[in-house]
């Protein structure tokens, strides 16, 4: 089967896991952290704007309310998360799909972004397929969290995926960008 998004096989589970207390703590971090990347953003009222890795789709709803009058397209691998976004406003729809193929025509986008690529196998790939649907003169942006100085309260239960130690997938990654 072909590698995902999140660099598993297509029929992985997804890397945060769709427990309630898993979301609970998913939305929490987004309270937290997603007001500064909008307005990091500087997004202007008509902006066409793609989230790669939508989750919950929490940060592409603050997004649709910053850009009224454009469109906010979240993609997002995991049925089970699409199944979870809950879309409030007209201008933002979510759909399934891939970030190393992702379903857009070249040149479709004022702003693409994705926020952690390191669930991504192949970041680079993944950032060229950005890059590929952005508009001439657009801008690709992407949120990293330095995994190093968090904490995870809860634990997460995927967070074994990056081994014992998460220097180990920080020194592969780094490698392959």
């Amino acid at each position: 089967m072909p590698d995902g998004i999140h660099g598993r096989r297509a029929d992985a589970v997804y890397i945060h896991g769709t427990a309630e207390s898993e979301q609970g703590r998913l939305a929490a971090l987004n309270r937290l952290t997603n007001q500064s990347f909008v307005d990091f953003l500087e997004l202007k009222r008509n902006d066409s704007v793609l989230e790669v890795g939508s989750g919950l789709g929490m940060l592409a709803a603050e997004v649709a309310a910053r850009a009224p009058h454009g469109e906010v397209v979240g993609v997002e691998y995991s049925a089970e998360q699409l199944a979870a976004t809950k879309v409030t406003q007209s201008n933002l729809r979510f759909q399934q799909g891939d970030a190393l193929r992702l379903p857009f025509e070249a040149d479709r986008f004022d702003v693409v972004y994705c926020v952690t690529s390191r669930t991504r196998r192949r970041p680079a790939q993944a950032l060229a397929e950005m890059h590929r649907v952005l508009r001439r003169n657009g801008k690709v942006f992407i949120q990293e969290n330095n995994i190093l100085a968090n904490e995870f309260y809860p634990d997460c239960p995927s967070s074994t995926l990056f081994g014992e130690n998460s220097q180990d997938f920080n020194d592969s990654s780094a490698a392959t960008l």
